[in-house]
């Protein structure tokens, strides 16, 4: 979580969590996990949110140090973080 912010949970929409108690999510664990989930799946202002929230730096290791990506998410990171291949030490999936 970004130091600034004293939010326990970013402002994002239910819209990437349709499977799962979205009351439940704990956004300090599994951050990884939520990170991908809401840049593949989320609406462009619950990925600011997300930002806002976890700030861009660790967004941007998290998704650095993920076994595997998304697509999407993938070219997302590297265009918005401006990162190359070699920056990534995950394997794309194709969904």
């Amino acid at each position: 979580m970004n130091s600034n912010t004293p939010e326990i949970q970013p402002n994002v929409s239910k819209r990437a969590f349709w499977d799962i108690d979205f009351n439940t999510i704990d956004w300090e664990h599994n951050t990884q996990y939520l990170i991908i989930r809401v840049i593949e799946r989320g609406k462009l202002q619950d990925i600011i949110e997300l930002i806002k929230f976890y700030g861009k730096e660790r967004i941007k290791d998290e998704l650095k140090s993920a076994s595997r990506l998304p697509i999407r998410t993938y070219n997302f990171a590297k265009t918005y973080f401006s990162l190359n291949s070699d920056d990534f030490r995950c394997s794309i999936s194709k969904r």
